[in-house]
């Protein structure tokens, strides 16, 4: 699972946002189907995931979705890679 958290950061961070989304769909279905994940690192890998989508594909210019955004990952309490989130939406302001 680190690997392909790696991945994500590495696709995200080079702009190769076909490559990301494709495998953002496949860790998720990954994620859905692998039983032998705790419920806690599932919902925690979930979160990561949706909110790596929803940055790479917010608008430059959005300043509103941004902030949106920002608050929710702020108020997420069960979320992978919550600290290079925050550092990219840093990156966006």
């Amino acid at each position: 699972m680190g690997g392909r958290l790696m991945l994500l950061k590495t696709y995200y961070e080079l702009k190769e946002f076909d490559a990301l989304e494709s495998l953002l769909d496949s860790y998720r279905i990954y994620l859905i189907r692998n039983k032998l994940i705790s419920k806690k690192v599932r919902q925690q890998l979930m979160n990561g995931i949706r909110f790596t989508r929803k940055l790479a594909s917010l608008a430059p210019y959005d300043k509103a979705g941004l902030q949106k955004v920002k608050n929710q990952i702020d108020s997420c309490k069960a979320l992978a890679a919550k600290k290079w989130l925050l550092e990219k939406v840093a990156e966006l302001e």
